[in-house]
């Protein structure tokens, strides 16, 4: 029997510099990568930010460590790392454009207006991840032990009156140009994005079409990393709730109860727009069963990071539809997704950076090979976003499984 899990990596370049030591019981120790030989140069540098080495491993994420004009910051995985770059040059932009004496006047003017002193707050951020049991590395160790025992609104969402008045309007405008999400949990990008819609929206300050220009590194990431455009302009022309409204509804017509579409819609570690780009991706599985088992899967998310976990996911099974086979079923996997294709392929994609053979992975192994699906499968498939080392490679093919890593390709030295 053969099986085969997708990992797709969005930053890795190869050769990697990383040497996994073997510890007790034949494990691999985390690795430590080097940035130069791990990620194309227009990802370790730029304009506004540098990659410094080393670069640990854990949790089965790539721990970076990011210096820029704001700070020096840690940001773990590559979703985030390709999030918090294209929105490093986002930033740039707004401060240049902010820097002309007709947005000062601009803004000046919409701060004497009374709307702005009540309009111009925004709710807390998300938090981000901060240890390393979030995202890929906690639900694939709850897979192995589960298997081993035998069995409000988002943050940064658009405020009220500031929806009734047509401020968010003109965010979500400025962040579609910039290619930005306009729900981010970056303060920064969210300060200077208010600041430039205040002008705009109260001051009546113009945005050319020249007055952001992204290019480089920044309209490559955006162009590979970002959601269709189909998606961006239903976040760029709808508020929050209308967005809501309309996932509702298609959520719906897939026969999910209400009850786990409104834990999916009111989690607050989900934004209005990876609500959006889920429910979006569900959807092009038409003919699937299982979508609602794959939502409650996702709600059991505690932050962005496994939200984003969740969300690439979602994006790995609607390409293995498109590209491969055609998903006749998504699947729980002792907490992960899974699912069966029209080839008789039992398929798990993770979205992890960097794998190692760990006590972890072992779990794993195990329980993906005593999982019995309730349908009949020819092969089981590891569908992978990022790499794998040579000796987890070689342990999961012993035990039957077809390994395909490096879904992501396009992005690799």
């Amino acid at each position: 029997m053969c099986i085969i899990v997708p990992i797709s990596l969005l930053l890795i370049g190869m050769p990697l510099a990383a040497q996994n030591v073997v510890v007790a019981g034949g494990f691999e120790a985390p690795a430590v990568l080097n940035a130069r030989s791990l990620l194309k140069p227009h990802i370790i540098s730029g304009p506004y930010h540098q990659i410094l080495d080393p670069v640990p491993t854990a949790g089965f994420s790539n721990q970076y460590t990011v210096r820029t004009k704001w700070g020096t910051h840690t940001i773990r995985g590559n979703d985030l790392l390709a999030k918090r770059i294209s929105e490093l040059h986002a930033i740039a932009q707004l401060e240049q454009a902010s820097k002309s004496e007709e947005f000062e006047k601009a803004l000046r003017s919409a701060a004497s207006k009374p709307f702005y002193m009540v309009g111009n707050t925004l709710q807390d951020p998300v938090e981000t991840a901060k240890n390393f049991g979030s995202g890929a590395m906690r639900f694939i160790k709850r897979a192995g032990e589960v298997a081993t025992r035998g069995g409000k609104r988002s943050a940064n969402t658009d405020n009220a009156l500031e929806s009734l008045i047509g401020f968010s309007k003109q965010k979500r405008e400025i962040a579609y140009r910039l290619g930005v999400d306009p729900y981010t949990d970056n303060q920064i990008l969210q300060q200077r994005l208010d600041d430039m819609a205040w002008a705009c929206f109260g001051g009546g300050f113009a945005v050319r079409a020249t007055t952001f220009a992204v290019g480089g590194a920044a309209g490559g990431l955006m162009g590979g990393l970002s959601t269709a455009d189909d998606i961006a302009r239903a976040i760029r022309d709808n508020a929050p709730s209308d967005l809501s409204a309309m996932n509702r509804a298609a959520l719906s017509q897939m026969g999910i109860s209400e009850a786990t579409v409104k834990a999916f819609l009111e989690h607050p570690a989900i934004s209005p727009s990876s609500q959006t780009i889920i429910t979006t991706k569900l959807r092009k599985l038409a003919e699937a069963k299982g979508h609602e088992d794959f939502l409650k899967m996702l709600v059991t998310s505690r932050d962005t990071t496994d939200v984003l976990f969740f969300q690439r996911v979602a994006g790995m099974m609607e390409v293995y539809h498109r590209k491969v086979s055609p998903v006749r079923q998504v699947l729980n996997l002792y907490g992960l997704p899974a699912i069966h294709a029209a080839n008789n392929a039992l398929v798990v994609p993770l979205s992890l950076d960097y794998g190692w053979w760990s006590e972890e992975a072992d779990w794993f192994s195990q329980a993906i090979a005593s999982y019995k699906p309730p349908v009949a499968i020819a092969q089981r498939i590891l569908y992978i976003s990022g790499i794998m080392s040579p000796r987890a490679k070689e342990q999961l093919s012993n035990r039957g499984f077809r390994v395909v890593d490096k879904a992501n390709a396009w992005l690799y030295r």
